[in-house]
């Protein structure tokens, strides 16, 4: 069996070559012998170590997080397969609270600029409602963080730096500034029923959004961690009904606040998230014979 290994150590940049390496791997090796033949070699113990899959099929995880006494076949690894372990950036955070503060902070960054502005010419109706719907969306999402992220996970420095950065200046600070400023009017495009509609679509996004989030939840406590096939809700036609709906949250959303970093940063969040979908569907199709062959990955008979 060949193996790839890939050093992504600091400095954060890719070793000039890739090193191919011939080892006793077997398809009946299991994962803690694989730990253990390279802990001397690269002090994986220090590192974060990833097993990859080039084929059809992918673990894609983190080497640790697997189960220890399974073997390389029980992933549907073959004899044939390039295996590739990643030694990756040695700088890791705690998952759980990255996510967590990089919901929280567009909270604290919106009422910010309002007070800023409150202090000096007050709010209009229009806007203390986008701060409402702020407030709301990332208060649940950061519930929600605490809830669904495992204690244990970590997050690289750059993905860590990367997702604070998307919520907290892209969001928070592009479009709070611009939302929360005397001049602020987003009457250009929309009459009054048109923002009361956007108004009921971000709501109504909000709940089924929440509601995929739940049988997610309930389907991972069911299969004790291991991953099933959703039932329920748009998932009856998509692989990804929590992204279809975060999709549908951030277009009422930006409709309503009717400004250019509000339409970029959405058409932004839609491309990162059919992305997602797309491996996420093409996860569960590899994995599952019996998935339904009618699911798109996140918008019903089209993608």
């Amino acid at each position: 069996m060949k193996m790839r290994v890939r050093n992504l150590l600091l400095p954060l940049k890719y070793d000039e070559k890739d090193i191919y390496i011939n080892t006793d791997l077997s398809i009946s090796t299991t994962i803690q012998e694989i730990i253990n033949s390279f802990k001397i070699t690269y002090q994986v113990d220090k590192i974060k170590l990833s097993l990859k899959q080039y084929n059809n099929k992918s673990i894609n995880q983190d080497l640790f997080n697997l189960d220890k006494a399974k073997s390389l076949k029980d992933y549907n690894i073959t004899e044939n397969d390039i295996l590739q372990l990643e030694f990756s950036n040695i700088i890791l955070f705690n998952a759980r609270i990255t996510i967590a503060l990089s919901y929280l902070f567009p909270i604290l960054i919106f009422f910010g600029f309002a007070i800023k502005l409150y202090l000096k010419y007050n709010l209009t109706y229009i806007q203390i409602i986008i701060l409402l719907m702020n407030t709301l969306h990332y208060s649940k999402r950061f519930v929600e963080s605490l809830i669904d992220i495992r204690g244990n996970d970590n997050m690289n420095l750059v993905p860590a730096f990367g997702v604070c950065f998307y919520y907290w200046v892209i969001y928070g600070v592009l479009i709070g500034y611009n939302v929360f400023h005397h001049e602020y009017d987003n009457s250009g495009l929309l009459n009054f029923n048109l923002q009361v509609c956007c108004i009921i679509g971000f709501l109504f996004s909000e709940y089924f959004n929440y509601e995929a989030h739940c049988i997610l939840r309930n389907l991972k406590v069911v299969n004790k961690g291991k991953r099933g096939i959703p039932q329920g809700g748009m998932f009856y036609f998509i692989s990804c009904s929590n992204y279809f709906w975060e999709s549908m949250i951030w277009f009422f959303f930006s409709l309503y606040v009717n400004i250019l970093p509000a339409y970029l940063f959405v058409i932004y969040s839609v491309v990162n998230m059919s992305y997602g979908a797309l491996e996420k569907h093409k996860t569960y199709t590899n994995n599952f014979e019996n998935y339904p062959k009618n699911r798109k990955a996140i918008i019903p008979f089209i993608l």
